[in-house]
């Protein structure tokens, strides 16, 4: 087995590499970010663009950051005035007569131009007709000047928008729409911030450090993913045959080890909650894992044995090609198509409880199903090991603890709806 020996011949000469850059990185405190402990939506990270493009900020910069931000975006950051321009959030499309929306940035400039800036910085999805609307409210109230920035991941297009639509606001004379990858234009903006600002300026810089390393995805959240060390990991796997062999099959492995893995997670978790006693009367199960396009889904369901149609739902969702993408969801998934009038409302009641219970809220991913919030998001491959390994392995607790807050909240409503299931009136939920 010439390829099983070359591995672990490299795997040994990795480990005094690797065992390096991570006593580096608790020495220096390389990977701690402040970002990172408060984990801001997607919405309070657009308040804090807004704050340091506020030329009336406490950041002190005046129209400076603002200035540079419109460099960035290709957009004239010479105009007379621009200490007089509006930064304002969540705005209600108020032109609309149906259907109000609320954008997520508005830049008002001296010059009468709006610039609407939608940002997906966290990967939410699109609503249908949403970009519509906001073009057509800019034209309602800034015809021929104005321009609607669309910040996604990879520069990507809504997914319910036609190519043909895209390029038209993409493409015209002059476009309704400029497209920027989030990642990208955070980091050209903000680091033209930082070198602005006075060296004195330690808090501000600091600040402005932390937030473009939290808003990239790709920034450095391991010793396995510093530049220095995967350069040295490069460097001994091209010094011999054997090893580049080696790399090989260790590459070529990849997928199971993280379908093992997965599995393995959710059996530890299993047991877990196979020895809570708050599970009473609930079914524990590992639905089929899934494959779509280069994503891996593997799930965990704590299933009623009275409402079929609902149940609480742990998703490990694993990244092939970027590895820093793997997430762990939980909250509510389930199927309301051809429901009755009560398993409608005791589905809303449901949704109502579980903002109340989900530490950070959850989201709506379609419409009325199902209901989710990130509890690990956007690991390394490494992070998502070490849930499983490092001991204790508290993070196992906390995410049972997690689901059966879900289930508990399932339970009331599931309840109330079994004892007026037999009820021709609609139950008082």
């Amino acid at each position: 087995m010439p390829h099983l020996e070359s591995a672990t011949d490299l795997l040994e000469s990795v480990t005094p590499i690797v065992a390096e850059a991570q006593e580096k990185w608790k020495r220096i405190a390389r990977g701690f970010n402040s970002f990172t402990l408060l984990d801001p939506k997607e919405i309070v990270q657009t308040r804090i663009i807004a704050g340091l493009l506020d030329p009336g900020g406490n950041h002190g910069q005046g129209k400076e950051f603002l200035k540079r931000f419109l460099k960035a975006i290709d957009e004239d950051h010479d105009v007379e005035g621009l200490e007089f321009t509006r930064i304002d959030t969540e705005v209600m499309t108020r032109s609309l007569e149906a259907d109000r929306r609320r954008i997520d940035l508005l830049i008002t400039l001296p010059t009468g131009r709006q610039i609407a800036v939608e940002s997906k910085a966290r990967g939410a999805g699109d609503q249908r007709g949403q970009i519509e609307d906001y073009l057509t409210h800019l034209e309602n109230v800034a015809p021929q000047d104005n321009l609607l920035l669309y910040l996604s991941r990879n520069g990507e297009k809504p997914a319910n928008v036609d190519h043909e639509t895209w390029d038209g606001w993409t493409k015209g004379a002059p476009p309704k729409v400029l497209a920027c990858d989030y990642d990208d234009l955070m980091s050209k903006w903000l680091e033209s911030c930082k070198d602005f600002c006075d060296r004195k300026a330690t808090a501000l810089l600091t600040f402005l450090h932390e937030f473009r390393t939290f808003s990239s995805f790709a920034g450095e959240r391991s010793p396995l993913m510093i530049e220095e060390t995967t350069d040295k990991i490069a460097t001994l796997i091209l010094t011999n045959r054997d090893h580049v062999i080696g790399s090989i099959a260790i590459q070529n492995s990849l997928d199971a080890v993280w379908e093992k893995l997965a599995k393995k997670f959710l059996d530890a978790l299993e047991r877990q909650l196979k020895n809570d006693p708050r599970k009473d009367g609930w079914d524990i199960r590992q639905p089929k894992n899934e494959q779509d396009g280069d994503w891996f889904y593997y799930y965990l369901s704590l299933e009623s044995p009275d409402l079929k149609k609902v149940c609480a739902m742990l998703q490990i969702l694993i990244s092939v090609k970027q590895p820093w993408r793997t997430t762990i969801q939980l909250g509510i998934n389930g199927d309301l198509k051809d429901a009755t009038r009560q398993e409608e409302l005791c589905a809303k009641h449901m949704l109502e409880s579980l903002k109340k219970v989900l530490p950070r809220g959850g989201q709506r991913t379609r419409d009325g199903w199902p209901w989710r919030q990130d509890e690990f998001n956007k690991m390394s491959y490494e992070d998502f090991a070490c849930l499983l390994y490092d001991h204790p392995p508290e993070a196992l607790q906390r995410l049972a603890d997690l689901l059966i807050r879900v289930l508990q909240t399932v339970q009331q409503p599931v309840d109330t709806f079994e004892k007026y299931s037999q009820s021709q009136n609609d139950p008082a939920l």
